[in-house]
């Protein structure tokens, strides 16, 4: 972990994490700023995301976060996959943590979404592969993504793509901003982090069954209301087919979203790679007028939906607070 040092904070201030050398804001969020900086031992750009504890934070639990810090980013520094961002080195600067990171130019798949012309079934495919292939390699080394939204998923100028913030949602989980909270996103969440139970990498292939739903008709399978509105219709009702939402979908597309957006993860697919391939044969089928019966009940009567500390609005890709699992 690399020496503590002063963040930038001010006219004057020092304009250095670690050993790198802070060029400019990339961007501001909730949780911190992101920095484009300059790695001076060998001069490549890097990005720097900084992380701010919750300023009520005791002593004695900011050095358990620490502690933390570096063991999560340990793990998912580990990561070494074209398709996963990789990070280069962690440390502390006074009352904040940062990440150094490969600096990706391009834009998230949020802001490709956001902007026409809509993507076509072969780049959608395209993108699904990169995302699955990222995913399955990080699942088989044991470490969940945890927050896998449009948001982390960063695209090159060519369509490379670059999964980023492995391990951040896990750390978070650990009081770095509220007590007792995990960071989510709720449109994107799998019912069992909703309902604060162990997650895995079905978990996250839940999140990827939203995207890939959200790319193909537009709109994510459980709405963009009020989150608590979303949470409930993610633990109680069943996705609707997608080809409802877009009628130029072949009929057997319906089949494989809504296995991988099932209640129990159990009964999704052993992994990313395998849903993508289902789709690729699914897309490639005769479009037809059957529709696929949905088999799986609509809600589990067993799963109940917990009180959850909600804002009163909050926009589709950002992050809410649910009760941490262990």
């Amino acid at each position: 972990m690399a020496s503590s040092s002063s963040p930038p904070s001010g006219p004057g201030a020092s304009r250095r994490f670690g050993r790198f050398e802070v060029e400019r804001v990339l961007g501001r969020g909730g949780m911190g700023t992101v920095f484009l900086a300059r790695d001076p031992v060998i001069g490549r750009p890097v990005a720097i995301k900084q992380i701010r504890p919750d300023p009520s934070t005791d002593t004695v639990r900011r050095e358990e976060l620490r502690s933390r810090f570096e063991l999560e980013f340990r793990s998912a520094g580990t990561l070494a996959h074209p398709n996963v961002v990789t990070i280069y080195d962690v440390g502390q600067a006074q009352d904040s943590y940062f990440i150094a990171m490969e600096y990706v130019e391009g834009e998230s798949l949020a802001e490709r979404l956001a902007r026409p012309p809509k993507l076509e079934p072969a780049e959608i495919l395209d993108l699904a592969r990169q995302i699955a292939s990222g995913l399955d390699y990080a699942h088989s080394r044991s470490i969940v993504h945890r927050d896998v939204k449009p948001g982390n998923v960063l695209l090159t100028t060519t369509g490379h793509v670059k999964i980023t913030d492995f391990g951040l949602a896990k750390f978070l989980s650990t009081d770095v901003t509220q007590t007792g909270t995990l960071l989510g996103t709720p449109a994107f969440m799998a019912p069992e982090q909703v309902l604060s139970r162990p997650v895995g990498p079905q978990s996250d292939q839940f999140s990827f069954a939203v995207i890939l739903y959200l790319m193909l008709t537009g709109e994510a399978p459980f709405g963009t209301e009020h989150p608590s509105s979303i949470l409930y219709k993610i633990v109680h009702e069943a996705a609707e087919p997608p080809r409802r939402r877009n009628r130029q979908l072949p009929a057997a597309v319906d089949e494989v979203l809504l296995r991988a957006l099932s209640k129990q993860p159990e009964q999704r697919f052993s992994g990313c790679k395998v849903l993508v391939e289902e789709l690729a044969r699914a897309l490639a089928a005769p479009q037809d007028e059957i529709e696929v019966t949905r088999t799986q009940p609509i809600g589990d009567p067993t799963l109940r939906l917990a009180d959850l500390p909600l804002p009163p609005t909050v926009p589709i890709d950002k992050t809410v607070v649910a009760p941490t699992p262990d």
